[in-house]
């Protein structure tokens, strides 16, 4: 395990190694790619998303080892081990049931819920760092919600 400092020292050049959950198009992994920090370098090891189109624009734009287009309620996070031991894990979950624009079923709603594979991710990839991207505004109809995700991650 390294100390919290250790976490942020790279060598002169270090591959980053990323895997993404909920990838969309790849706006995360995009930015990632463009940040240009000295001495890391981003490796897409894999990617996954439901939408063929959003998985077909990602491997394009970002040519990760591996995407899987595939429903992630039925998707076995074991079998992506093999592509190798990731650094960061980011995720993105759908937003469908916060949106101030949708249905606003919360935790309820069929998308909800979503946000628990990325706490088994978490759990299984053991990555060093993560990125959880939600807009707060989306949770500020359900506090609750919040709090159960937030807590959720800490845990890991």
């Amino acid at each position: 395990m390294l100390s919290q400092p250790d976490l942020f020292k790279f060598s002169s050049s270090q591959k980053l190694k990323l895997a993404e959950l909920f990838c969309g198009a790849g706006g995360i992994g995009e930015a990632a790619k463009l940040a240009c920090v000295p001495g890391i370098e981003i490796e897409h090891l894999w990617a996954t998303d439901y939408d063929k189109d959003a998985c077909a624009t990602y491997n394009e734009n970002l040519k990760p080892r591996k995407i899987i287009c595939e429903d992630i309620r039925k998707l076995e996070f074991q079998s992506l081990l093999k592509y190798g031991v990731i650094d960061c894990l980011t995720f993105g979950f759908p937003c469908n049931d916060f949106s101030t624009v949708g249905e606003q079923k919360g935790m309820h709603g069929s998308f909800g819920a979503l946000y628990e594979y990325c706490v088994d991710a978490l759990n299984i990839f053991n990555p060093k760092y993560f990125i959880a991207e939600k807009k707060s505004p989306q949770f500020a109809f359900f506090g609750d919600a919040w709090q159960t995700i937030y807590q959720s991650n800490k845990a890991c």
